[in-house]
């Protein structure tokens, strides 16, 4: 199943978002990790989530981990922003 998932970022990006909707944010960090290249839609959508149950210090090391892997773009500063925003620095945000 893994290999699918490597060849349909569609579809492990669902996976992901579904696992974390049903409170299972190991499983979606699971098929995150285990996919072989996460592309910048995977990144956010991982930030997102893990922002949005309130795990600021683990969206900030995904950020972290994403700038050394992938090129700054608006996906990219938009996840930031969000995050920010989420923890109640909305100075930071607009910065």
């Amino acid at each position: 199943m893994q290999n699918r998932l490597e060849q349909n970022s569609h579809v492990a990006r669902y996976l992901v978002r579904m696992s974390a909707k049903c409170g299972r944010l190991k499983d979606a960090r699971q098929v995150f990790d285990n996919l072989s290249k996460s592309d910048i839609l995977s990144w956010t959508s991982m930030i997102r989530i893990f922002s949005e149950h309130g795990d600021i210090e683990e969206a900030f090391k995904l950020f972290h981990r994403m700038v050394g892997e992938l090129e700054s773009d608006v996906h990219m500063g938009s996840a930031l922003v969000h995050m920010y925003v989420k923890c109640g620095s909305v100075d930071a945000a607009r910065n």
